[in-house]
């Protein structure tokens, strides 16, 4: 038994060697906090058909405001879009207009984009951008984060790669 069982324990322990040392190389991947879209679109909504894509937003836009307030994290700027959502317009909600003031490049550009509101409850974000397990009907211009890569240290590199085989037995699991 304990020869069948060594096998498949070596081959997760030396996948968990490499994906440290590939962690304490060359960092981990996260959202970034920053007001900067990042992206546009999902496998269900091509980028094309976001609001803020037909609004005139483009990636690498910096949102400095939204409806005049100042937003310093991506976070703020989904807080605001989000409560845009009108629910006393009859039977179906709609988003109210909101105007954003961004950055691209050297020009400041002030542009105006009506929300898409989820036809079904999705999950709520907090300041991390994390799901709070809360779901509600929100507004949503259609935009991602930046995808930045962050340094590690060994600790955490070895930590974040014990935790992915985990992970990805967890994820091919749910596909099921």
């Amino acid at each position: 038994f304990c020869v069948l069982f060594a096998g498949p324990l070596f081959s997760v322990l030396f996948g968990v060697v490499l994906l440290a040392a590939n962690f304490a190389i060359s960092g981990r991947m996260v959202a970034s906090t920053e007001p900067v879209i990042g992206g546009m679109g999902t496998e269900a909504m091509p980028m094309q058909e976001t609001a803020a894509y037909k609004a005139g937003l483009r990636v690498g836009d910096r949102v400095i405001e939204v409806n005049g307030q100042k937003v310093t994290t991506f976070f703020d700027m989904v807080k605001i879009v989000r409560s845009s959502v009108d629910k006393t317009q009859g039977d179906k909600p709609v988003a109210r207009e909101v105007a954003l003031k961004v950055e691209r490049g050297s020009e400041v550009r002030e542009i105006k984009v009506t929300p898409i509101v989820d036809k079904d409850p999705t999950p709520v974000l907090d300041d991390k951008m994390q799901a709070t397990g809360e779901r509600a009907i929100q507004a949503k211009l259609g935009v991602r984060s930046e995808i930045v890569t962050v340094p590690v240290g060994l600790g955490e590199a070895i930590s974040e790669a014990s935790k992915t085989p985990g992970a990805l037995v967890v994820g091919l699991a749910q596909t099921f």
